[in-house]
């Protein structure tokens, strides 16, 4: 019950202003943020929306948005490619297909962790 609670009151907060962050509070040992993410969606929170609170929405509160949180010439980014559209249905992170990291491609290794 409080999980609703707290998933319906973040989205109802959004909807006046404001601005709603995640932070891991451990439901899912591993996913924290995919489950905060989706946590949201369930909420009420859009997709989107839901998507920028564990992005730019944190990348501000924290006053390193000039530096991380979005896509851009000059950020620091490290790329999850999807199969799957995440504005659609924030479930949809889970369709990991690869990962980009320090500009290192992880993709057979990941699918090579799944067998």
């Amino acid at each position: 019950a409080a999980f609703w609670v707290a998933a319906r009151s973040a989205a109802a907060m959004a909807a006046q202003g404001v601005h709603v962050t995640i932070g891991g509070h451990g439901e899912m040992p591993g996913m924290d943020t995919v489950w905060e993410i989706v946590a949201l969606q369930m909420g009420g929170l859009s997709p989107r929306n839901a998507l920028k609170a564990a992005t730019i929405e944190g990348a501000r509160k924290l006053g390193i948005s000039s530096d991380v949180g979005s896509l851009g010439v000059g950020y620091r980014a490290n790329l999850v490619v999807l199969s799957a559209d995440p504005t659609a249905d924030v479930r949809n992170l889970m369709s990991v297909v690869g990962v980009a990291r320090d500009g290192v491609w992880f993709g057979e290794q990941l699918r090579e962790q799944e067998r």
